[in-house]
């Protein structure tokens, strides 16, 4: 004999409750993280345009300012706050910092992969040591120069045939620390690390200076 089984309506709003309370966590954690994933996206567009920047910076001012007094010469510094101000539509400053305050800048690297170390040194002119006053890779009548490719070790320890003309190209590193700020996922997943490469052609020389803070792949910090 089938029986009848009666619900109540008491009895469906609680179960209807206990489905809530089960499935709406689930729901928010999805629509979160969704809206994490589309501003990290967000944030890596706006970071390569960001270092393409930074990297065009570089590439027409020079690395060092070579009349600032010593231990000031560094351009990277401005570099990064480049970067951090185009950064601002997706990672807002804090509340009275300005781009380039240490705290701001600190979250932005900056690493040129190219040219390293070797290069600067096959390139540079005779008797000069690098890093060093006059360690530099000349960029003037490139058109001109001898493009005899030569053997170059990287810092991976691999070998590319380089000539002048390879020897002027840029390629800068930019890596940003970046926290979308959205509820517990921003803190469960804070400081997502975002990096890109930026390759240009150098249009000044490019140029190492002892003792000013170094930014380049193969180079040993500090020297």
């Amino acid at each position: 004999m089938n029986k009848k089984i009666l619900i109540t309506r008491s009895q469906a709003r609680g179960a209807a409750i206990v489905e809530t309370i089960i499935v709406f966590p689930v729901m928010l954690f999805i629509g979160m993280a969704i809206l994490h994933l589309g501003l990290v996206y967000q944030a890596k567009s706006n970071l390569e345009y960001a270092g393409l920047m930074a990297a065009r910076m570089a590439a027409t001012r020079g690395f060092y300012d070579p009349f600032a007094p010593p231990g000031l010469r560094s351009r990277f510094p401005a570099f990064q706050e480049e970067v951090r101000c185009r950064m601002v539509a997706s990672d807002p400053l804090d509340a009275g910092a300005a781009c380039g305050d240490a705290a701001e800048i600190a979250i932005v690297t900056l690493i040129v992969m190219r040219p390293y170390f070797n290069i600067f040194d096959r390139w540079k002119p005779a008797g000069a040591a690098c890093p060093g006053q006059n360690c530099f890779i000349p960029n003037d009548n490139l058109l001109h120069r001898d493009n005899t490719l030569f053997n170059v070790i990287t810092p991976n320890l691999d070998v590319e045939q380089l000539n002048i003309k390879d020897a002027n190209i840029l390629q800068l590193r930019v890596t940003y620390e970046y926290d979308s700020g959205v509820p517990f996922l921003g803190t469960l997943l804070s400081d997502i690390t975002l990096s890109v490469v930026s390759t240009v052609r150098m249009q000044t020389p490019a140029t190492v200076f002892p003792g000013e803070g170094l930014y380049f792949d193969g180079f040993i910090p500090g020297t």
